[in-house]
């Protein structure tokens, strides 16, 4: 959840390394150059990663383009990345591009001049905010958080709909925040997550026969996914169809089970309820 719950032991780490430098240092000639050229590279290292710091780690662990690698969410990542991705894009203009930004989601990315068209986040995804539709392939430049692309509010593997990103060397880095990609890409999963969002909003606005459409098509586009073969199944239910209904939750319940259980416990405990009311 972040490096700053451990922030309290740095001070104590640099006055050991400190005085061991300083140790050292006054050992040898060899022991000086050393530790002068590890000040240097320390030095170097921090430049290196400018403007942004908050994405920084030192090259033992590939440097700060490969920090999401290890951390991500508010180790490196609070959202900070839309002025520089406006700059990016006023030098690398496409029309076509698209954004999935990790951060407020209800902070829109075109009040910093950004064209591009809104995929879905973890915040907005987490919290039920509708994001406008998204085609189960996509064309032109992607720009993907890192945040996103680690899949920290999604969950691993197949689980999060951004991984063909993750696990794809990205043709440019914005500021080690944003990873940028370019070309067609496969995305039914987030396709289903953006209409699965819409069709719960229409749900509780009582439009369920467009909430039923959409659930629908969400589970075409995604027939492995629990999450979205539990909103049909409550959909269905709420629509008068139990028996459909109560047959989908089934089936998300067994997929919650067999697909990274660890990561949707939540999930299978709410199914498991679902199942034993009539």
């Amino acid at each position: 959840m972040g490096i700053r719950y451990v922030l309290p032991i740095y001070p104590f780490c640099i006055v050991l390394a400190a005085a061991t430098a300083g140790s050292l240092f006054n050992r040898s000639l060899f022991a000086q150059v050393a530790v002068a050229s590890l000040l240097l590279f320390a030095v170097l290292s921090s430049l290196h990663c400018y403007p942004n710091y908050l994405a920084y780690s030192n090259e033992l662990f590939g440097g700060p383009s490969h920090t999401y690698r290890y951390a991500t969410s508010t180790n490196d990542d609070w959202g900070q990345g839309l002025k520089w991705t406006r700059a990016y894009l006023d030098h690398h203009p496409d029309s076509s591009c698209w954004l999935a930004y990790y951060g407020d989601p209800f902070v829109n990315p075109a009040y910093y001049g950004i064209p591009c068209k809104p995929l879905v986040s973890g915040f907005s995804h987490a919290m039920g905010v509708p994001t406008p539709p998204v085609p189960s392939t996509i064309t032109g430049t992607v720009l993907v958080s890192t945040t996103e692309a680690d899949g920290w509010q999604w969950g691993p593997g197949n689980l999060n709909p951004y991984q063909l990103f993750l696990d794809r060397k990205p043709d440019a880095t914005i500021n080690n925040i944003i990873l940028v990609y370019r070309g067609t890409f496969s995305v039914p999963l987030l396709a289903a997550q953006s209409n699965v969002n819409a069709a719960r909003s229409l749900q509780r606005q009582g439009h369920l026969p467009q909430a039923l459409d959409l659930a629908q098509t969400a589970a075409q586009q995604a027939p492995d996914s629990a999450e979205i073969q539990a909103a049909l199944g409550q959909i269905l239910i709420d629509s008068g169809r139990a028996s459909e209904g109560h047959a989908a939750l089934a089936t998300a319940l067994h997929l919650a089970q067999t697909n990274h259980p660890e990561f949707q416990t939540r999930l299978i405990k709410y199914l498991q309820r679902s199942q034993s009311q009539p």
